[in-house]
């Protein structure tokens, strides 16, 4: 991950999802590579949650009022696979 000393958000974000990519696309190319069944599934979920995540930082600029003011506003979702794992995830 590149590192800057900016105090700029954007340029935060804009490394922040590089790699949300980079995980992303990780996850995905791991599903064929795995014969369990729950670790094919966790690999497709989290890549999905990541990529919510993506979207979250590539919003950012549109949720953000005059400088220094932001306005957030999540809604609390629950992930279930049945057998595999329950997860409750925060999205835009």
């Amino acid at each position: 991950m590149k590192t800057t000393t900016s105090r700029n958000p954007f340029e935060h974000t804009a490394n922040i999802k590089e790699e949300f990519t980079k995980l992303s696309e990780h996850l995905r190319e791991d599903v064929d590579k795995v014969d369990d069944p729950k670790a094919k599934a966790l690999f497709e979920v989290s890549a999905e949650v990541i990529d919510g995540l993506q979207k979250a930082f590539k919003d950012l600029k549109k949720r953000m009022n005059p400088p220094g003011k932001a306005r957030y506003c999540f809604n609390l979702k629950t992930l279930v696979i049945p057998g595999v794992f329950y997860i409750r995830i925060l999205v835009a």
